[in-house]
């Protein structure tokens, strides 16, 4: 798998699309979350297959964003490494700078989402809606 940050808006609109069918409205928010979140995207065989992004909330705090195409198994395995190599990455960056705070919404039930949020040190806080809702600040 080879990462490229960032990711170019078209390849977001289409990996979107597959993982989260919705009706045309859903475009425009993706593109304003993408102009306005910072990037890193995994492509195998030339196509985009997951994307994470850091979308800003406000001053210190930010949105973690993570889609996926269905991967089989040994791919799912490289890519979280991946995955987790870059939030690692991120966080020495982050850190560095000064405090700051990652949230992440998970749809309840949803094992996978759940399991990567554990993996990236966030924790679970509360839930909205339907959504589990999974936290991090570092100082």
């Amino acid at each position: 798998m080879i990462a490229l940050s960032p990711v170019p808006v078209p390849d977001l609109i289409d990996l979107w699309s597959v993982v989260t069918p919705r009706k045309a409205p859903w475009v425009d928010a993706v593109i304003l979350q993408v102009a306005r979140s910072d990037s890193i995207g995994w492509t195998k065989d030339g196509k985009l297959v997951a994307a994470a992004l850091l979308y800003p909330v406000d001053a210190g705090s930010a949105e973690l964003v993570f889609a996926c195409r269905p991967l089989e198994p040994q791919a799912a395995v490289l890519l979280v490494r991946a995955v987790l190599r870059a939030a690692r990455l991120s966080v020495r960056q982050l850190s560095a700078v000064g405090s700051f705070r990652v949230v992440a919404r998970v749809r309840l039930g949803h094992c996978p989402g759940s399991r990567l949020a554990s993996l990236a040190g966030l924790r679970p806080t509360g839930i909205s809606g339907n959504f589990e809702i999974w936290e991090r600040s570092w100082k």
